[in-house]
C-alpha cells in the first residue's frame, strides 16, 4: 500500500522533457490534493472494515443475549453499540474504561484492539511517507509557480503545505528533520539525442544549453534536495551511432560533488517498476551500461563547462544501447559516492 500510494502522488501533475517543456497544468494543485485525499481514503479502508466487523459481531452478540433472556447481558452489549457508534474519535483508554462483566463482549473488545493495533502500526510508516511525498510535491509546485510568476497558485500551494505540516494526524515532516547527508545540488549532464531525468519518481525540469539542441545535450537541472538513498533514473534514446552520456551532481554551495561512474549505473527494462522498488532492489540488479568514451564531438560539451575537478575527472561516459529505442538506467545515490571539495 505504501508504494502504491506514494507512487500515485509522484506521478500526479505535469511533467516535461528536454527541449520541449510541457506547460504547467493550472489544475496541478487540485489534482495533487485529490490524489492525496484518495490515497488517505485507501489507508482508512482497513480501519473502516474492522469497525464494520466489530459492530456486526456486537449485533450478533446482542441477538444471542436477547434470545437467552439475559437482560443484563443484552443491556451491556447495547450500551457498547451506542458508545462505539456515538461519532466521537476512537480512544483506546475510553474503550477499555467501559466496565463489563460479559465475557463474550470482553473477548470481542480484546480482538478488536489487537487487530486495530496491527493496522495502526502498518499505517504509521505509510502515512509518514505519504505525507512527506505530498509536502515535497507541494513545495515543487510553490517554487515552480513562483519562478513562472503565478504567485496566487504558489501561495495556495504553500498554504496547503503549511496546513498539512500542522495536521496532527501526520508524523513529523521529513523536511522538518535534519536529514544526514542531505544537500542542495544540481544534476549536470552531457550527451546526444533525447534525454530525461527523474529524481525519486519526479521528472526534473532541465535546461539544454547545447548549441545544436536537436542533436546534443548539455545542461543541468534546477536545484534539488539530494540525499543518500535517492534514486536517479535516466531515460535516453538517440538516432546516432554515438549515444554516450555523462552525468553527476554538484552541491549549490560548491562543497560537494557526486560523480556518476559506470559501476554506479543499473540497467532497467520494462519489467522494472521503479515506483515499487526500494534502493536495495535496484542495487541488486546485475545489468550495467557499457563503459565507453564519447565521440570527439561530445567531449567539448563536458570539458568546457565550469565543473569541479571531481565531476570533471571522475564522472564516466556510458552507453545504454544502439538504435532509436528508449533505454533506462538508475543510480542510487550513496554517501560513499560523495567527494568533498576543498575550498
Amino acid at each position: 500500500m505504501a508504494l502504491i500510494c506514494v507512487g500515485a502522488l509522484q506521478n500526479a501533475g505535469a511533467q516535461s522533457t528536454v527541449g520541449n517543456p510541457a506547460p504547467q497544468d493550472d489544475n496541478e494543485l487540485t489534482q495533487l490534493q485529490e490524489s492525496f485525499t484518495g490515497a488517505l481514503s485507501r489507508l482508512d479502508k482497513p480501519q473502516s472494515d474492522l469497525k464494520t466487523s466489530f459492530v456486526d459481531a456486537l449485533d450478533r452478540l446482542l441477538r444471542d443475549e436477547s434470545k437467552k433472556g439475559n437482560l443484563e447481558g443484552a443491556a451491556e452489549v447495547k450500551r457498547e453499540i451506542d458508545a462505539f457508534g456515538d461519532g466521537s474519535a476512537f480512544v483506546p483508554e475510553n474503550f477499555l474504561a467501559r466496565a463489563t462483566s460479559n465475557v463474550q463482549l470482553e473477548k470481542l473488545r480484546s480482538t478488536f484492539l489487537a487487530q486495530r493495533s496491527k493496522i495502526d502500526e502498518a499505517n504509521a510508516l505509510t502515512l509518514g511517507n505519504l505525507a512527506d511525498t505530498y509536502r515535497q510535491r507541494l513545495l515543487k509546485i510553490e517554487q515552480e509557480q513562483t519562478r513562472q510568476g503565478n504567485l496566487d497558485l504558489a501561495l495556495a500551494a504553500r498554504k496547503e503545505r503549511e496546513r498539512n505540516l500542522n495536521d496532527p494526524r501526520f508524523p513529523k515532516a521529513t523536511d522538518e528533520k535534519k536529514i544526514d547527508g542531505a544537500f542542495e545540488g544540481r544534476l549536470i549532464f552531457a550527451g546526444k539525442g533525447e534525454f530525461e531525468i527523474r529524481l525519486n519518481g519526479d521528472q526534473l525540469r532541465i535546461r539544454n544549453e547545447a548549441d545544436n539542441r536537436a542533436q546534443y545535450l548539455e545542461g543541468e537541472s534546477q536545484p534539488e534536495t539530494i540525499k543518500p538513498g535517492d534514486i536517479v533514473v535516466i531515460r535516453m534514446r538517440s538516432f546516432f551511432v554515438f549515444r554516450a552520456f555523462v552525468c553527476g551532481i554538484e552541491a549549490e554551495d560548491g562543497s560537494l560533488a557526486v560523480p556518476f561512474r559506470a559501476e554506479d549505473y543499473r540497467m532497467l527494462d520494462d519489467s522494472h517498476d521503479v515506483a515499487r522498488m526500494e534502493a536495495s532492489d535496484i542495487l541488486k540488479l546485475p545489468g550495467r551500461p557499457t563503459s565507453d568514451g564519447a565521440d570527439s564531438s561530445q567531449v567539448p560539451a563536458w570539458t568546457r563547462r565550469d565543473l569541479s575537478e571531481p565531476i570533471r575527472q571522475k564522472s564516466e561516459w556510458v552507453r545504454m544501447g544502439s538504435g532509436d529505442e528508449w533505454f533506462r538506467c538508475a543510480v542510487v545515490v550513496r554517501d560513499d559516492m560523495f567527494v568533498k571539495i576543498a575550498k
